[in-house]
């Protein structure tokens, strides 16, 4: 989408979710969370264009100063246009927040631990007697082997293994939600709520970044441009 598209489709699906209050049922977080997954959907696949983007120019720089006998070798940066969608929801947002910063993760783990300090301690127990992992995926004995996982990577103090664990979280709160394997009820309400409070805040954050002409993956309408004559390109290539 254009910076104009995601603008809109941003301003529409967040007054959507200003319209829900809190009642005292199952329903509140399950809704919160389905129209901001809507919104970090869109915002983490042109996150991903950006990043693509990013990759595109740096390629082009490459092979001038190549061509212009500034650089002796070239080596293109090999572009993955289809990348996985949990890579693009996890690993993607965390790249586009961190810009050139290292270590991983780091800008996006301190940005929530100032803003949601109190709901990051809350998903590290998740122990409430029904899995994250899909059972109808993975079956028993994975699943709970990838709960287990997942929870290390939450109480981890490697920053790179947390953030990962606080995204990876809500991906699969996301599946379990939309492939119907989750029903109503208040115990899942009470795991959710501090799940969507960093979801909301990670959403508004990063569309402010996506819209910040200083951030170091921003792309303008010009770039995408380019983006899509460069996919088109592949896509040609892949045809034949």
């Amino acid at each position: 989408m254009r910076q104009s598209d995601i603008e809109e489709f941003y301003r529409k699906w967040i007054q959507q979710v200003s319209t829900l209050t809190f009642q005292d049922d199952s329903t509140y977080s399950f809704n919160k969370f389905i129209y901001l997954y809507i919104i970090y959907n869109a915002l983490y696949c042109r996150a991903t264009t950006c990043l693509k983007y990013h990759e595109i120019t740096q390629n082009k720089n490459k092979e001038r100063d190549y061509n212009d006998g500034r650089i002796s070798k070239y080596q293109p940066i090999k572009i993955s246009f289809d990348p996985d969608e949990k890579v693009q929801a996890v690993n993607n947002v965390i790249k586009f927040f961190d810009g050139e910063k290292k270590p991983y993760g780091e800008n996006l783990i301190n940005f929530l631990q100032k803003r949601n300090a109190v709901n990051i301690e809350a998903i590290k127990d998740f122990d409430h007697g029904f899995s994250i992992y899909s059972l109808r995926k993975y079956g028993l004995k994975t699943a709970k082997k990838n709960d287990l996982k997942l929870k290390e990577k939450l109480v981890s103090q490697c920053t790179k293994e947390q953030i990962e664990g606080v995204l990876e979280l809500i991906y699969h709160v996301r599946c379990n939600l939309f492939h119907g394997e989750k029903t109503f009820n208040p115990r899942q309400e009470n795991f959710l709520r501090p799940i969507v409070e960093i979801l909301q805040s990670i959403v508004e954050e990063l569309y402010a970044r996506l819209n910040n002409p200083e951030n170091h993956y921003y792309m303008d309408d010009s770039g995408y441009e380019t983006y899509l004559k460069e996919w088109e390109k592949q896509l040609e290539t892949v045809r034949k």
